[in-house]
């Protein structure tokens, strides 16, 4: 969003009190699920939550578009969306790493998972201006809505919850 909001904007003709409301949607969103998402991530599993909440923010990310063609409240309750969905992702990432990897190895686990999602929006940022000069703006959110979804679907193929952490050893 912080790179075709710009875009955005300027087709929609948003000011910058409208784009920063855009941007903080997301946010009100993200800190409701902070607290929630590590109870609810100990009690049906770390895994079980974080495939809902990346299904979540996929499907917000999925319908930004029409939603912005629809109305400024439209698209800020699709960054909601997308907020609770992310919103449930470190407690129910950090449930995964507590249950999969050995003690030993955790903080080394939660450094590459935190890491790699640095790495991964740097890439995601990257990607963004050429898609949205080769493809329009749309096009970033249908991406990324694209591979949330697909790895929501291929994510219980990994049987998170069924793995043993002593097999790793």
């Amino acid at each position: 969003m912080s790179v075709a909001v710009i875009p955005m904007a300027a087709e929609l003709g948003w000011s910058a009190t409208e784009r920063g409301l855009v941007s903080s949607s997301f946010f009100w969103g993200y800190s409701a699920t902070q607290l929630p998402a590590g109870y609810i991530s100990t009690k049906i599993g770390g895994a079980k939550v974080l495939a809902a909440g990346v299904a979540l923010w996929s499907f917000g990310t999925l319908i930004a578009p029409p939603a912005a063609q629809t109305s400024l409240l439209a698209l800020c309750a699709t960054r909601v969306l997308v907020g609770l969905g992310e919103g449930f992702a470190p407690s129910a990432a950090t449930a995964v790493l507590a249950k999969l990897v050995p003690s030993t190895e955790r903080s080394r686990a939660v450094a590459a998972v935190w890491g790699g999602l640095d790495v991964g929006s740097a890439v995601g940022l990257l990607l963004c201006g050429p898609l949205i000069r080769m493809f329009g703006w749309p096009s970033v959110f249908y991406l990324f809505a694209v591979l949330g979804l697909v790895w929501v679907a291929a994510w219980p193929l990994v049987q998170p919850d069924k793995m043993d952490p002593d097999v790793s050893r």
